[in-house]
This record gives structure tokens, sequence and C-alpha cells, in this order.
């Protein structure tokens, strides 16, 4: 089994019920399931659901006081976990954040929407 990284922890987990995720907006996709993002990171996903599908979520406070949501939708075709960002939240500046925050590569965001 392969050892969990040992990242600085620069954001707090939060209840995702505190979360509408009615008022959020899809900025990006990043390259890694939840399960990975648990293995690597410590985050703990919950399960959950919306109008569109069940999924597995998460919800973090990032050291700037976003709030984002990492989402995976059960019946997603194609790999990876969504981003959720606030929706007057700037996606290019939230998303360079989490990407500096969990040492993200360009690489590892799949789609995003800059």
């Amino acid at each position: 089994m392969k050892a969990r990284r040992t990242h600085p922890r620069a954001w707090t987990q939060i209840d995702p019920a505190a979360w509408p995720t009615s008022e959020n907006q899809p900025i990006a996709v990043i390259a890694l399931d939840p399960e990975d993002l648990r293995r690597e990171y410590g985050i703990e996903f919950k399960d959950d659901h919306d109008d569109l599908d069940s999924m597995r979520l998460a919800v973090l406070r990032l050291p700037s006081g976003s709030v984002v949501g990492l989402a995976r939708y059960m019946s997603a075709p194609d790999p990876g976990t969504g981003v959720y960002a606030e929706g007057d939240a700037e996606p290019d500046t939230v998303l360079r954040e989490i990407r500096q925050v969990f040492e993200l590569p360009a690489r590892a965001v799949s789609w995003s929407r800059s």
C-alpha cells in the first residue's frame, strides 16, 4: 500500500450540508478520483445527491477563505473529480489556489472553465 504524502494542510474540511450546491459553478475537473484524494491528501468524501445524480462530495475552505466542493458523480462517464466554486468566485483564481495548495501540476487539470 502506498503511503500518504505529507502535505502541509493549508485547507479545512467543512460539512457539506453547510454548502448549498445550487449556488455554485463548475470551474474544473482534476484527474484524481475521490479515493486518490483521500489517500494522497486525507480528504474525506461523503455520499450525497442532487437533482442530477448520486455523488461523492467533499467541501473545503481554502487559505483565502474560498469554499470549494469536490464532487464525483456516480454516473460520470469520464474519470476525475469536479471542482465547484461559489457563484461569485473568480474561477481562475480559485483553480490557481487549489493547484498551489495541493501542489498539482497543470496536467492534473483535465478541464477548466477558463
